[in-house]
């Protein structure tokens, strides 16, 4: 099931489920999903919702902008592991299990590429 994870911000191993169907909105707005205390949130900041190809991440037209690996955007398709920064808060996209560690070599797996040889072992 895809999520987003808290990385940063106020409330640090959050996660959010996202929806099968339809969307999810992220902003200011305490009725919303994912309602942020944060002045740099517009109310309706972002969404998040499903289509053919995967999850897509949208700005909501938004003043200070909706950032993914800090880069501002106004829609895009997410991949595991792209940081979503809205405000102070900064998720991260996953489509792992919930409360599985992120996979070796995943931004914030603490590690580099395990590199495997495609050499044969000689017995």
């Amino acid at each position: 099931m895809a999520r987003l994870l808290v990385r940063a911000g106020a409330e640090p191993g959050k996660e959010y489920a996202l929806p099968e169907s339809g969307e999810l909105k992220i902003g200011r707005l305490p009725m919303l999903p994912i309602a942020l205390l944060d002045t740099k949130v517009s109310r309706e900041h972002c969404r998040v919702y499903r289509q053919s190809t995967g999850w897509v991440v949208e700005d909501l037209g938004s003043r200070n902008g909706t950032y993914v690996n800090a880069q501002r955007i106004k829609k895009r398709l997410l991949q595991p592991g792209d940081r979503l920064r809205v405000g102070q808060t900064e998720f991260e996209y996953s489509t792992a299990a919930a409360g599985s560690p992120p996979p070796e070599g995943a931004p914030g797996a603490g590690g580099g590429p395990v590199l495997r040889s495609t050499r044969k072992m000689q017995q």
